[in-house]
């Protein structure tokens, strides 16, 4: 009698955590996300992030991909490549500024920065919390491995996100945007207690992919300003004086540059 009394205490405490978890609303879902990639305190400790991938794109050859963040104001990225026309993104908290080889545009429209502004985060799901998203629970799927919760995620202005959080950990482990275009994580670390993603698949709308691998993290260190403020000018032309002449640079070394050649001295 104590055994059967005993198994049906334990059913019923399972059946009622199932149930718990079905009734999860989408918030609840977010915070616990959070909640794994360490948690709010310390996630609010880290103010700048400094962050190093290598991209492999659909031809196998490699990039370099430099990432900085001013946490929740500021964000940049520069890719170089002896392949690809280098690119870079300068989002100073008032003015976004792309660069595509030699062109480059000046945008002040925040109103349809929404992606940008959550790149200013190293977590989505932080930027989704402290942006004020609008947040939905939808259907749960099932993709074998996975079993997932999805919640959309809307910012005012009606830029919607779809997040798929794993059942098992509440793990962010895939993106889709309003593009078609998704972000796949397949790997992650922590540093400094918060969990950083060190493989992500980009899958683009024509299926093309490209992956992200992190070589390097540096939090709480000084970001020069200059990095996120590249001034409005729309040309990307560079002044005569400072193509030659002597500099000192940031690390003590004399350059002299000359017209098509540079040695340190």
């Amino acid at each position: 009698m104590k055994k059967t009394i005993s198994l049906i205490l334990i059913t019923v405490i399972l059946i009622s955590q199932v149930n718990g978890q079905d009734n999860l609303t989408a918030e609840a879902i977010m915070n616990k996300s959070i909640d794994f990639c360490g948690g709010m305190k310390n996630i609010s400790k880290i103010k700048s992030s400094s962050l190093l991938y290598t991209i492999i794109v659909g031809d196998s050859s490699r990039v370099s991909l430099v990432v900085k963040r001013i946490v929740s104001q500021k964000f940049m990225n520069s890719l170089l490549s002896d392949k690809h026309m280098p690119n870079s993104t300068h989002f100073n908290g008032v003015t976004l500024t792309t660069i595509n080889g030699d062109l480059k545009l000046v945008e002040d429209n925040l109103d349809a920065m929404e992606e940008v502004k959550l790149q200013t985060y190293n977590l989505q799901q932080v930027g989704y919390k402290e942006l004020s998203y609008s947040l939905k629970r939808l259907d749960d799927m099932d993709f074998g491995h996975f079993k997932c919760y999805v919640v959309s995620a809307t910012g005012k202005n009606g830029y919607m996100t779809l997040n798929y959080f794993d059942k098992t950990d509440f793990r962010l482990i895939m993106v889709i945007y309003p593009k078609g275009n998704k972000s796949l994580m397949m790997e992650y670390t922590f540093k400094d207690s918060v969990l950083f993603n060190t493989k992500i698949v980009n899958v683009e709308e024509n299926d093309d992919k490209i992956t992200w691998l992190l070589n390097d993290i540096e939090n709480n260190k000084t970001i020069n300003p200059l990095w996120f403020d590249v001034g409005n000018a729309t040309s990307t032309f560079l002044p005569r004086d400072i193509k030659s002449g002597t500099f000192i640079s940031s690390s003590g070394a004399i350059v002299d540059r000359m017209e098509y050649s540079q040695t340190e001295r």
